[in-house]
């Protein structure tokens, strides 16, 4: 393969999937690859407005693309129904997938790779049909990650039913030395409403086994934050925290309320700012030790810019 691999990264199309994975295109593009990056039409002209200052994008090494989401443009409410947009993904972007696909080998610009957010796990079944070479990234903690891979164990030990509902209240392990989960947070139940729930259970559930076909399973945590399930789960390769700084206009508060006059006290402030810090010291000291933690495995020498490394010397071959 030539010294330009060529990767195609399509996120879920929700704010915690599409930045992790512009931050990984970025380490991409620092690594020697072109990057064609698949939004939705809706996400791509918000993305487009908030990048505008974006160096790599503007460079060429980043060519931002978007593909409909199937859903009917007049329809405003339809894109915070995760129900919706879920089948409306399913339905749209598989065969688009395969002419941007189809269109770059006949330019002479050949996706060598894809990289699908896992919660789009289904792409990589047409990168396997295309002959493209697949990884799979999930944005958030392992252990999130892996609790999703084991659904069909946790049905036969009975910690859920077929529908992913809880079979009792309670605690369960997950794996030796991983932290015992409560059967009442596991996130499948928390999205949508009643009449989603099990579609979105069966979609987690269907792309969880559509994993197996990724040559990567990658993933934006560290070994050294949660290293009993990389122990549990040893397919993922933590390849975190992915990062591509600081972006203008980035929204952060603390959700401030205001009083009768529409005045935010001084009384706000301090209750506000008392609950985000709580001990002060404690916090700080906490962490100090994570980032530091954290920098140690992103950066040179570190685990999980070894992992990264292996990744792409694997891309490029």
């Amino acid at each position: 393969m030539g010294s330009s691999p060529h990767a195609l990264l399509l996120p879920y199309p929700a704010q915690g999937h599409v930045v992790p994975l512009m931050a990984l295109a970025h380490c991409l593009v620092d690594r020697g690859f072109k990057v064609t990056f698949v939004n939705t039409e809706f996400n791509h002209a918000r993305l487009v407005a908030a990048l505008a200052d974006m160096e790599q994008a503007a460079s060429g090494r980043i060519q931002l693309v978007s593909v409909p989401d199937g859903l009917d443009p007049e329809d405003s409410g339809a894109r915070s129904n995760i129900g919706k947009l879920t089948a409306g993904l399913l339905k749209a972007i598989p065969p688009c997938l395969e002419e941007l696909i189809r269109r770059s080998g006949d330019a002479g610009d050949q996706i060598s790779c894809v990289i699908a957010d896992q919660g789009m796990a289904w792409a990589l079944e047409v990168a396997k049909k295309m002959g493209v070479r697949a990884a799979a990234f999930w944005p958030a903690s392992a252990a999130v990650l892996a609790t999703m891979l084991s659904i069909p164990e946790l049905i036969k030990r009975g910690v859920i039913d077929a529908n992913g509902l809880p079979m009792a209240e309670g605690v369960f392990d997950l794996g030796p030395g991983v932290l015992p989960m409560n059967t009442a947070y596991l996130g499948w139940n928390h999205l949508g409403d009643r009449t989603t729930q099990p579609m979105l259970f069966n979609y987690i559930f269907n792309n969880a086994r559509a994993t197996a076909a990724a040559d990567f399973l990658l993933c934006n945590s560290f070994q050294e934050l949660e290293a009993p399930v990389f122990a549990f789960a040893p397919s993922i390769m933590p390849i975190g925290p992915v990062r591509a700084g600081h972006r203008p206009g980035k929204l952060t508060g603390l959700k401030m309320v205001a009083d009768e006059s529409g005045i935010i006290t001084r009384e706000e402030i301090s209750c506000k700012l008392q609950e985000l810090l709580g001990d002060v010291v404690e916090v700080k000291k906490r962490a100090m030790a994570l980032m530091e933690a954290a920098h140690r495995s992103a950066t040179n020498g570190g685990s999980s810019f070894q992992n990264l490394t292996r990744f792409v010397a694997a891309m490029k071959e």
